[in-house]
């Protein structure tokens, strides 16, 4: 493919930047869910974009809880949309949607932060 890797070098890739290429996905910083949607066609884009989703990493790296989590998704979303009428607020906009990348620091609670249930 045109580069010398020399014995020994680790190689990886990771999922931001292979998630972001504008060759597989179409406008890939623009929040386009029907993307997913299969026409007459698009069979060879849908079957592209496929190959190159890696949401839980890939090889022998690949997220211990995979299974774990997208059945969690699953049963989470069913129940939510079954119990709950589920609507944007009013001042929802296009621009309020917009899909931002930034990175999320974790701080520690000097108090424990308490749940209940009802």
């Amino acid at each position: 493919m045109g580069y010398a890797v020399p014995p020994g070098t680790i190689v990886s890739t990771q999922a931001w930047s292979m998630h972001r290429d504008s060759s597989v996905f179409p406008s890939p910083d623009t929040f386009l869910p029907e993307r997913w949607l299969e026409t007459s066609t698009n069979a060879p884009e849908l079957f592209k974009m496929a190959q190159h989703m890696m949401p839980f990493g890939t090889g022998t790296r690949v997220c211990g809880g995979q299974n774990f989590a997208l059945a969690m998704m699953r049963a989470v979303v069913a129940t939510v949309v079954r119990n709950f009428d589920v609507v944007a607020p009013p001042q929802t906009t296009e621009r309020s949607m917009e899909i931002k990348d930034s990175f999320v620091s974790v701080r520690h609670h000097a108090m424990p932060i308490v749940c209940s249930f009802c």
